[in-house]
């Protein structure tokens, strides 16, 4: 688990605590955060949550937290659940996904993940690169009960994914020089290319609080990152000019508005994060 928001990794801990199937290890990675959140971490650790905490001396990004964290596991483990710090976890969800990933033979299994108002954020998806985007399937939609069949995704959000030990080897973890965002569907295209199977498993479900772990959704960080590496990752599946003027080229005008669809605070550092991302994802790229 990577760590940023000491109220959302609470209540995630507090869901974990009531796993049907409990984990081995849980392992919370403190990617460098403010000093009043690490002392109330180190509160928490005295709490009965049962985790252990690996507190990193700089902010090394969601990717990097991730694999560090999973290093410094003690236990012989087969698969690892990365949960996002703002999830929450049904108590069924964990023995759900293992067992449907032991029957369907698959490496990565993500649950059903809604969002706070019970409406569908991940049901699968897609990742387009010659338009440059990953897409979930049915986002924003109500929620109806799911059937017992699992979903084949050629996408996996990196929300709460879980992973096989031969499949999170064989990959390598998550790519670290993103620092932020695209990591999944990085990873999700480089598994689909070593031919693991990813599913999605609608009977265990989980809740998403949506940007709770950063800085509360769209801000200047969040468009910086989106934009730059969304240049990054897909330059390397063709050339740049087709993401930002050829098949790509919507995806590119949609977030150059996104800073004036997303409110009026903090409108123009969002318009500067928005050009310098692109700006410097072209720049990496040459």
């Amino acid at each position: 688990m990577n760590y940023n928001s000491t109220g959302y990794l609470e209540r995630c801990l507090r869901s974990l605590s009531k796993l049907e199937l409990a984990p081995q290890e849980i392992l919370v990675y403190d990617n460098s955060s403010s000093p009043r959140d690490r002392a109330r971490l180190i509160e928490l650790t005295k709490e009965d949550y049962g985790f252990t905490c690996i507190f990193g001396d700089k902010n090394l990004g969601f990717g990097a937290g991730v694999n560090r964290a999973i290093m410094s596991a003690r236990s012989g483990w087969d698969y690892v659940w990365v949960l996002n710090p703002d999830m929450i976890v049904a108590p069924s969800s964990l023995g759900l996904l293992s067992d449907a990933m032991t029957s369907q033979e698959s490496d990565i299994a993500s649950p059903l993940i809604l969002d706070c108002n019970d409406k569908i954020w991940f049901a699968g998806g897609d990742v387009d690169t010659k338009r440059g985007r990953a897409t979930h399937v049915g986002i924003g939609e109500a929620f109806k009960s799911p059937g017992g069949d699992v979903i084949e995704s050629t996408f996996i959000t990196g929300a709460a994914p879980l992973v096989s030990r031969r499949a999170w080897k064989r990959l390598g973890g998550f790519r670290e020089d993103l620092f932020l965002y695209w990591e999944d569907a990085d990873l999700s295209l480089r598994a689909m290319q070593a031919g693991y199977r990813m599913i999605v498993v609608p009977e265990a479900k989980s809740w998403h609080h949506q940007g709770g772990s950063s800085e509360g959704g769209v801000g200047p960080t969040y468009i910086y990152y989106v934009q730059r590496n969304r240049i990054v990752l897909f330059r390397e599946y063709g050339p740049v000019y087709g993401l930002l003027f050829g098949r790509g080229g919507f995806e590119t005008f949609k977030l150059a508005t996104l800073p004036f669809r997303s409110g009026k605070k903090d409108l123009w550092q969002k318009v500067v994060a928005s050009l310098r991302g692109m700006v410097d994802g072209i720049r990496v790229t040459l």
